[in-house]
């Protein structure tokens, strides 16, 4: 069983739980033998420092999640940005949108309507992200968004829009509020007029290509990024120094 895996201590034990396939450099290591190939679970204790190992795998937080557990998240670190995306119809933007802003620590992201959260299409792109994330719910309607515009500045925030306007601040120059409401327009054309007028500054992304916008998860998750590395990152490392 020694001569399985060689520069590596590890333990092959009877199990069938199927054992994720990590990727990564391992040289000289032969596969295993045909007769133990679905019949193991590995532990590695000792990696060669030199591996190059991904280290996306987290198996026991999909697993609560698929058997209805509530994973303790509570070390999750968070800041202060809302991403208002009631304005986004497809499920599948609004999965991929979710997915990103559980990863970067968003507060909470708006919604039009909560029961787009257990569709197939949103799903398929949420890897399960909206069990960890904060939603709310404003419909689709002006009147509604305006209301809660006015509510979120009523508490601080700065309402920041994802727009090509014509007194849009480029993205490289500008410095996230803490407390910023990201709001993002409709997959084909942008936030409405009526709401601009509402919102505080417009941040539009500098390009270089001939096509004039990016799809709206794509934008989005570049400011999400900023946000995080402006406040979020720098937050953390201040507190480790």
């Amino acid at each position: 069983m020694m001569n399985v895996l060689t520069n590596m201590s590890c333990k092959i034990l009877k199990s069938s739980i199927p054992f994720p396939v990590l990727s990564g450099t391992f040289h000289d290591v032969p596969k295993p033998k045909s007769t133990i190939q679905n019949d193991y679970l590995i532990r590695f204790s000792d990696l060669v420092e030199s591996s190059n190992l991904q280290k996306k795998i987290t198996p026991w937080q999909v697993m609560a999640a698929n058997l209805g557990i509530d994973f303790d998240r509570g070390f999750t670190v968070k800041g202060d940005l809302v991403v208002f995306a009631s304005m986004i119809d497809k499920a599948n933007n609004l999965g991929g949108l979710s997915r990103t802003c559980e990863i970067f620590g968003v507060k909470s992201m708006v919604i039009n309507n909560r029961e787009i959260l257990g569709t197939k299409d949103f799903r398929s792109l949420s890897m399960t992200s909206e069990k960890w994330l904060n939603f709310e719910e404003v419909h689709n309607d002006v009147n509604l968004m305006v209301k809660y515009f006015k509510k979120m500045k009523q508490s601080g925030y700065t309402i920041v829009g994802v727009e090509q306007a014509s007194d849009s601040t480029s993205l490289e120059n500008f410095r996230f509020p803490i407390k910023s409401v990201l709001v993002l327009g409709r997959e084909k054309d942008g936030i409405p007029v009526p709401l601009l007028n509402h919102l505080d500054v417009c941040v539009e992304i500098p390009q270089l290509g001939l096509i004039r916008s990016l799809n709206v998860h794509v934008s989005a998750a570049m400011m999400i990024w900023e946000y995080t590395k402006q406040h979020v990152f720098s937050e953390n490392k201040r507190q480790v120094q």
